[in-house]
């Protein structure tokens, strides 16, 4: 039983440490006899079976809690973890066995989106982590988003079974862990997420689709000629509201045909002459600016060839800030 008593101290102490990061529960000293009797599992895995688990028809205690922890703790065995407590992040929702014994008490729109956003090799978190190493070294996404699905897809959307973050940090932290991330992950998932809708430090997951989802299906419908004239549309419909500036020139079909005038002006480029940060000076927005000041310079008499040359370095120096 001493590793069973040195995991219950460090988790107690990574607790106490963290106060403010934890619910308020696991200050309690029932919380530490709680432990010790659920090892190895974490007594968050059995509250969750016991509460938001109990709700589904289909799912019967404690059969069906003894099915998915056998299989669970099996493939964690067999892919030798070295967790100190199998918390509920760390369910293996990969294992063919255990996704089975999970979706089938849930709603059938729950496996596409395990699938697709929670768990496996081309799911946003895998995504999401292949572009931010700093989370994929402690398989943040992933084991956020076991996390939220674990405790919200029984209540299929409903706001009630919403995780909040002190709850996520107790079903994914282990001590030496950087607490924070799991946070940081989430908000950059729910930031991308087709299905996990965001309230504040509260998350679920829904069949629903969200806004993100939405505007992608609505995107795909639009072709890039279609978008860029609509927002040509609305910039020359908006150019009457000068902002202050005494002349304002929205989307010209040739900025180089501005009129030459002793007053500062506005010239706003369509979408096809956008600026990319990365390109510097190279960007299309740039060389279409260049274009345009080179233009005006040469058509000015009293503008020298040297004056020009200034103009053009200036510009190159203004788009290499950008």
């Amino acid at each position: 039983m001493k590793a069973r008593d040195d995991t219950v101290r460090a988790f107690r102490r990574l607790y106490r440490e963290n106060r403010a990061d934890f619910p308020a529960e696991t200050r309690e000293a029932a919380d530490e006899e709680q432990m010790r009797r659920a090892y190895p599992l974490h007594p968050e895995m059995l509250r969750r079976f016991s509460g938001d688990w109990s709700v589904l028809d289909k799912f019967h205690r404690p059969r069906g809690v003894l099915k998915i922890m056998a299989n669970a703790i099996y493939a964690l065995w067999s892919g030798e973890s070295t967790a100190s407590l199998i918390t509920p992040a760390l369910l293996p929702f990969r294992d063919n066995k255990v996704r089975t014994a999970l979706l089938e008490p849930l709603d059938r729109a729950f496996g596409p989106i395990l699938q697709s956003e929670v768990d496996a090799e081309q799911s946003l978190t895998a995504r999401i982590e292949a572009q931010r190493p700093r989370l994929l070294r402690a398989k943040a996404a992933t084991l956020a988003a076991r996390a939220v699905f674990f405790a919200t897809a029984p209540h299929v959307g409903a706001t009630r079974g919403a995780m909040a973050g002190t709850d996520l940090r107790l079903a994914c932290a282990q001590p030496g862990d950087q607490i924070a991330i799991f946070g940081e992950a989430l908000q950059e998932l729910a930031s991308r997420s087709a299905h996990l809708y965001r309230d504040g430090d509260r998350y679920w997951l829904s069949p629903q689709p969200t806004l993100n989802k939405l505007a992608a299906d609505r995107a795909r419908d639009v072709s890039n000629e279609d978008a860029d004239r609509r927002i040509i549309e609305i910039l020359r419909e908006e150019q009457a509201h000068r902002a202050g500036f005494p002349r304002v020139h929205a989307a010209l079909d040739d900025p180089t045909q501005i009129d030459d005038r002793r007053t500062v002006a506005l010239v706003i480029l369509p979408p096809a002459a956008a600026h990319d940060p990365g390109a510097g000076a190279m960007s299309q927005a740039a060389e279409v600016a260049e274009e345009t000041i080179e233009h005006r310079e040469a058509a000015c008499a009293c503008t020298s060839r040297s004056k020009g040359r200034q103009g053009t370095a200036g510009i190159q120096r203004m788009w290499s800030t950008l």
